[in-house]
């Protein structure tokens, strides 16, 4: 069980994987590259912080979801101004609680080539993205369907960001759709379909 204090003033140049309440505690360190999520979720009362990792240099750190992940309703998870987030191909993150995403360096999500693969964000609880933009990994599109969802009963507010995925999905039945000063010029040929 890794404690505070437990890792301090390393250099990391391979990926870390750590559960999510883990990340924390990699703080006190110089450097890294891929702190990989692993799979799982947040549970109610249960607030993560993403924000850049090193005290030396942030330069090449990330953190990948390489994994389906879950924010419980009641939970909360913050991609904290800098960051830089990857979800990896055919991936989902669930939001049933609450997620923040902030003057993110970089939010990519992976699409490859590989038989019409989906993943992206589906939101039931709440999500705001301002000032980010998300886009595919490498800036290729290739034949998956990279996606944010909104469903019915949900909120999003998306300000002054680039939203370069497949598809914004929004249901009319949403509670709050909020969406100004974007960039919504790279949407793929999916675009934003509105239902409900």
């Amino acid at each position: 069980v890794l404690k505070p204090g437990d890792l301090t003033g390393n250099t990391f140049d391979t990926t870390i994987y750590a559960p999510a309440l883990d990340v924390p505690l990699l703080a006190a360190n110089q450097s890294f590259e891929d702190v990989d999520i692993l799979g799982g979720s947040l549970s109610s009362g249960q607030t993560l912080s993403l924000s850049p990792l090193g005290n030396v240099t942030t330069v090449n750190q990330r953190y990948v979801f390489p994994s389906g992940f879950t924010v419980n309703a009641g939970a909360t998870l913050n991609v904290e101004p800098g960051a830089s987030v990857l979800i990896r191909d055919a991936q989902q993150l669930l939001v049933d609680g609450t997620m923040n995403i902030t003057s993110a360096t970089s939010f990519e999500i992976e699409d490859f080539d590989d038989d019409d693969a989906t993943g992206g964000i589906t939101v039931n609880g709440a999500i705001t993205i301002s000032n980010t933009s998300l886009t595919r990994s490498g800036g290729t599109n290739g034949n998956d369907t990279t996606f944010l969802q909104v469903n019915s009963g949900a909120q999003v507010t998306i300000s002054n960001s680039t939203f370069a995925w497949d598809q914004l999905l929004l249901d009319s039945g949403a509670s709050t759709i909020s969406i100004s000063g974007n960039d919504f010029s790279n949407v793929g040929a999916n675009g934003i379909i509105a239902s409900g």
